[in-house]
């Protein structure tokens, strides 16, 4: 999981429907629903997130995107309009229909469409959140185990909240996985720059990164970490 610093947000709607916030659920669901420019808003919070998902860091290209609460609409009436509950995931309304509900993860998985413990769920919001996760070569991830015992329950609760061991994702980070080990090698047999290769992976162009960026972190390891702290 990726870290999102949330900026201000410019957006004129989102800032008028935030001086006045909902007081319930029902409220907050028909106000959302009738606001204006939510393509907009989807704009700002993916370039905002170089685009990627803010929980699953998947390009979501083929599945799309939707603008997501961090904390629910039904638990946080209040925080409806707040820019600073507000990032993209995956996926779009139109591709939900041809997925099994088994195999949605972020935002639309149903665990978090129901009710969220915001006491044992580690946000992107929150600047270590990518101390909680280790993330396999075969795919998926787990909670770090070098992190105490109730830091673990948290990572384990959003693991199974947000359905991030999917068969979608696990497969697509196998994937990505067995990508940097190849270019890794060819690096290596050639002679060329490792550093550099990091490089094109972890610092952002034209405003976007590749995708599963705390995958590229973890492998690279000390590398990734001289190339963020100086990018």
């Amino acid at each position: 999981m990726k870290y999102i610093k949330k900026g201000v947000g410019h957006h004129p709607q989102l800032q008028n429907a935030a001086l006045n916030p909902p007081n319930s659920s029902a409220e907050a669901s028909a106000r959302w629903n009738s606001l204006k420019d939510k393509k907009g808003l989807l704009s700002i919070l993916l370039r905002e997130q170089y685009h990627l998902c803010g929980y699953s860091e998947y390009h979501c290209s083929p599945i799309g995107f939707h603008i997501e609460h961090v904390e629910n609409k039904s638990q946080n009436p209040q925080g409806t309009f707040e820019f600073c509950n507000l990032l993209a995931s995956a996926f779009h309304s139109d591709a939900l229909a041809r997925i099994p509900a088994k195999d949605l993860f972020g935002g639309h998985s149903v665990g978090k469409s129901i009710s969220v413990d915001m006491t044992r769920f580690v946000s992107p919001l929150d600047a270590g959140c990518w101390h909680y996760f280790v993330y396999l070569q075969s795919g998926r991830v787990i909670p770090n185990p070098r992190i105490g015992e109730q830091s673990r329950d948290k990572a384990s609760y959003t693991i199974d909240l947000l359905n991030l061991n999917s068969a979608f994702l696990v497969s697509k980070r196998r994937a990505h996985w067995t990508s940097l080990a190849a270019e890794f090698d060819e690096h290596v047999e050639q002679g060329w720059s490792i550093r550099y290769l990091v490089e094109a992976y972890l610092v952002p162009t034209n405003s976007r990164l590749f995708p599963f960026f705390s995958v590229t972190r973890q492998f690279f390891g000390t590398v990734a970490e001289q190339v963020i702290a100086e990018a």
